[in-house]
């Protein structure tokens, strides 16, 4: 099937339900999506069957017009299956996106400015093996583990080589200011970086009941304003769970709670918040929140960083401020 529509068409759309298709759909796909410009595309599918779908064909391939995507609405009960349609459905606006059990292996995912829940259909059988880079928008991964032995290497737009070093060969980036994001019970396996998770910014960064299994690296680095991590486990984490860089405006909301560290590391000693400033001197404001987490878990931060008298402290921590 091929969905197309003129231009000048103001809304085009169209209703493909309960078909079955078998084989090669060659380069293309069994759908195909071809967009034209000033046209509102609504694509619905539902109650389809596709087999034996070759690697070399897809499913919905969408198909751009003169190398641009216009406006459209993917309407499905489809699942992902391949990374492919993963960013399709991504591309396609739609805001539920189930991804099916297999090996997510891509360059990268590029999620700009969208409003998406991403869930593994079966939570443990999933996992995306490619650097996921979130610019803007509000996602919540569920279920889902992240790798990063396939890290996506370099990016001309990276403001400097620290981000360059961290933020683009992590399991996951946030570059834009207006980015919230939630994992939920999902699993970072941290090969080839320092990183899990490099925060460069954001609004708010939650982590509930995930495990990091970190191989001696560091899970978590961010210098947004909002990060909660509650009822995780770090495994063989590299000294500590989570790094806080000041931010412009000096202010950190933290809450790490019911959080638990196991396994060793060559430091032969565990942190659980760490504070660090890489130039002059920060003077940190906020709230901190720091209880029932793993028997002698510490807190340090940089000789050149000082807590300001109206930060906020509700810790288990001895002389936390």
């Amino acid at each position: 099937a091929c969905v197309c529509s003129d231009e000048g068409i103001a809304v085009s759309t169209y209703n493909i339900i309960k078909c079955t298709v078998n084989g090669d759909c060659g380069g293309g796909g069994a759908i195909t999506i071809q967009t034209n410009e000033g046209v509102n595309h609504i694509v619905n599918v539902e109650g389809c069957e596709f087999n034996n779908i070759p690697a070399t064909s897809h499913r919905i391939f969408l198909a751009p017009n003169k190398g641009l995507f216009y406006d459209f609405t993917l309407n499905t009960d489809l699942e992902a299956t391949t990374a492919y349609e993963f960013n399709v459905f991504v591309k396609l606006g739609l805001q539920n996106i189930r991804l099916a059990d297999g090996v997510y292996n891509a360059e990268y995912f590029y999620l700009n400015g969208k409003n998406i829940n991403i869930s593994a259909v079966n939570p443990g059988n999933v996992t995306i093996n490619s650097f996921v880079h979130l610019n803007g928008g509000k996602y919540t991964f569920n279920g889902i583990k992240f790798t990063n032995t396939n890290a996506y290497k370099s990016n001309p737009e990276a403001a400097g080589e620290e981000i360059k070093a961290y933020h683009y060969t992590s399991c996951v980036g946030i570059a834009n200011q207006e980015t919230e994001v939630r994992f939920e019970k999902c699993t970072f396996e941290i090969v080839n970086t320092d990183y899990a998770i490099w925060a460069h910014c954001g609004t708010k960064s939650t982590f509930n009941e995930c495990y990091f299994d970190c191989n001696e690296h560091r899970p978590i680095a961010t210098n947004g304003p909002k990060t909660v991590v509650n009822n995780c486990t770090f495994k063989d984490q590299y000294h500590y769970s989570l790094r806080l860089f000041e931010n412009n405006h000096l202010s950190q909301e933290v809450a790490f709670t019911n959080n638990k560290i196991t396994g060793t590391n060559s430091k032969g000693e565990f942190e659980g918040i760490n504070i660090s400033k890489k130039d002059g001197s920060a003077n940190i404001t906020g709230k901190f929140v720091i209880k029932g987490n793993t028997d002698g878990l510490k807190y340090r931060h940089h000789e050149k960083v000082t807590m300001d008298a109206s930060c906020v402290y509700d810790t288990d921590i001895e002389n936390f401020a």
